[in-house]
This record gives C-alpha cells, structure tokens and sequence, in this order.
C-alpha cells in the first residue's frame, strides 16, 4: 500500500502542508468533513475562533508533535495531532469525535513513518516504513 492509499483509507483527517503553509495534500475524510474542496490557505479552513491556537499548535509542533481541539470553519469539531514532515512543513491527522470516539491517532503518529513525498506528477508511491516498537520487532 503506498502513502496516497494508506491517507485516503483513513476515516480522520490527513492533511500535509508545505514549508510556507499551504495545503500539499489532503484526504478525502478532510475534503468531505470541510464540505468542499475549494483550495484556500489552511487557516481558513480552521474556524476564526481557533485561529490563534492553530498558529500556537503548528509553531510548537515544529519542534516537538503537538495536539489538540481546533474546529473546522463549518464549526465541525477536530481533535487534531500535529508533527513536523521531513524536509519542512507539517503532518496534521484530526479525529471527529462526534463520529469516531474511540478512534485514536495517537498510536498511528507513534508507530508509522507518514512522510508524504509529493512530485510534479502525484506521489512516490513508496510503501509506509513500519517503525520498530519497543519489542524490537516491527507493527
């Protein structure tokens, strides 16, 4: 299974973003749960209300993986992870809690590789790298 189908398999929310903060992917989940797929500058996805405590999320997750709530712009509910994409830009993976309470992504972000490497012509198509968990054998 490659990164594109892993993403669109998932019920949450994939999205990736750009070094300068543009949308460079987002799932199908995303795209149904905003309720169009109009391209417009991330933030504007988040409702004005949550704006300031996006920045501060996306800012600290640069550093270190960050989460929490921040609702879409249609007052939709998100409890959104977020952490750093190799080579500049953010992965951010939101769970609908209304929809899927007892979904969590927390286990996905500590144990998968989601590194997407967009190109000029779609994605590599490179298989997910399972990371080892503490057992020593891969998930």
């Amino acid at each position: 299974m490659n990164y594109e189908e892993f993403l669109e398999d998932l019920p949450d929310l994939a999205v990736a973003l750009d070094p300068s903060g543009g949308v460079a992917y987002a799932n199908t989940a995303f795209t149904q749960a905003v309720g169009d797929n109009s391209p417009r500058p991330w933030l504007e996805h988040i409702h004005p209300d949550d704006r300031p405590a996006m920045r501060t999320l996306m800012e600290e997750a640069v550093v270190a993986p960050r989460s929490g709530p921040c609702r879409l712009h249609n007052g939709v509910e998100v409890q959104w992870r977020l952490w750093a994409r190799r080579g500049g830009g953010l992965h951010l993976l939101g769970t609908l809690p209304e929809v899927f309470p007892d979904i969590s992504a927390d286990h996905l972000i500590a144990t998968l590789d989601i590194s997407l490497f967009p190109t000029s012509t779609g994605f590599t198509g490179r298989t997910l790298p399972l990371a080892p968990t503490a057992m020593g054998g891969a998930v």
